[in-house]
């Protein structure tokens, strides 16, 4: 069923028009977070080396998209450098082999 009322999202510097995002209902945003906490419940579960895995494949991701992601949310924030935001990705996504973090261990 779509929104009678899509949300316009607005460049706050400029007042352009990024796009529209669905305005929802209290039912379907009550269904957003109890997925969220599903999905968190299952991260948790998660053994350590398959949750990194997963992130590293999310960082990829992000950066193959980094130009859009940049545009995107310095269009919604007078504050973003899109250069801050490349270093983040770069820096986190590849901390090194578990064996150099205390703590960590490697799947048998």
């Amino acid at each position: 069923m779509p929104h009678a009322r899509p949300i316009t999202v607005r460049n706050p510097g400029t007042g352009e028009v990024l796009g529209e995002v669905p305005a929802l209902t209290a039912a379907e945003v009550d269904a957003a977070v109890t997925a969220a906490g599903h999905a968190q419940r299952r991260m948790i579960a998660m053994p350590a080396h398959e949750r990194s895995a997963l992130l590293l494949r999310v960082a990829d991701l992000m950066a193959a998209e980094l130009d859009d992601l940049g545009r995107h949310l310095a269009g919604e924030s007078t504050a973003f450098n899109t250069r801050d935001f490349d270093v983040q990705v770069s820096t986190t996504a590849r901390p090194g082999p578990p064996s150099r973090h205390p703590g960590a261990t490697r799947p048998t």
